[in-house]
């Protein structure tokens, strides 16, 4: 309806818990303050939102439930009930869902007990966005701390079709590549790195997670430090 809806986990201060909450953009081209959209007992993050057959749809990560949820707008943007799950077994970090040559494809990080949520890619396909989904034969897809995690929407750009991925080598959110996907069907995957940038493009900080855009509008999400002792602050430029 012509407004823009940015969605995003927000850390509850004492359980150190996500929830997903939104702001709205307002006509003088600032946002609303955040309005709680979905909790749970668990951990939620990583909000995949995106429309399918005239209802939009979100695919919030929750990893310690060992799941991956659907969730469709009951009313939008404030009110969603779960339609579907998409992956059950499976500690599914950061899924985003995309559309390729007639199918529905879903990419995780699938993250196995004592192991990292950063270094292993996982491909699934399905005729709808709603499932089941199928596991790529070549999983894990990406074995690469430097690009396999997701970091937002898989889009088109100039005919080719592009992955953001984060680089956590070193430590976790270190930068941001987009990947190039270069052949995707059932039976293959392969990708390389069209561009990459680094946290250091916030200014002040040492992490760089995600990046979404739309028309006019480009955000990422990353974290900077602040200092509380005066001493160590620097005066800005």
């Amino acid at each position: 309806e012509g407004k823009t809806h940015l969605f995003f986990e927000h850390i509850h201060k004492d359980t150190g818990l996500g929830a997903i909450a939104v702001m709205t953009e307002t006509p003088g081209g600032g946002f609303s303050p955040p309005e709680p959209v979905l909790s749970a007992r668990h951990h939620l993050s990583y909000p995949f939102v995106f429309t399918w057959k005239d209802a939009i749809y979100m695919v919030p990560e929750s990893g310690q439930a060992g799941r991956a949820d659907l969730y469709r707008a009951t009313r939008f943007p404030l009110e969603w009930e779960r339609a579907a799950t998409l992956l059950e077994g499976v500690r599914a970090v950061d899924a985003t869902l995309f559309e390729h040559e007639g199918r529905w494809w879903l990419v995780a990080n699938l993250r196995q007990e004592g192991g990292s949520s950063w270094d292993e890619l996982s491909a699934f396909y399905a005729d709808t966005p709603l499932g089941p989904f199928t596991p790529h034969p070549g999983n894990p897809v990406v074995s690469d701390v430097r690009t396999a995690r997701p970091a937002g929407r898989v889009f088109r750009h100039g005919g080719r079709l592009y992955r953001p991925a984060q680089d956590c080598s070193g430590h976790y959110g270190r930068g941001l590549a987009i990947q190039e996907i270069e052949l995707l069907t059932p039976d293959a995957y392969r990708e390389s790195t069209a561009v990459r940038y680094g946290a250091e493009i916030l200014g002040v900080g040492d992490s760089l997670h995600t990046y979404a855009f739309a028309p006019g509008l480009e955000t990422v999400d990353g974290r900077r430090f602040i200092p509380r002792l005066p001493f160590f602050r620097r005066p800005r430029p």
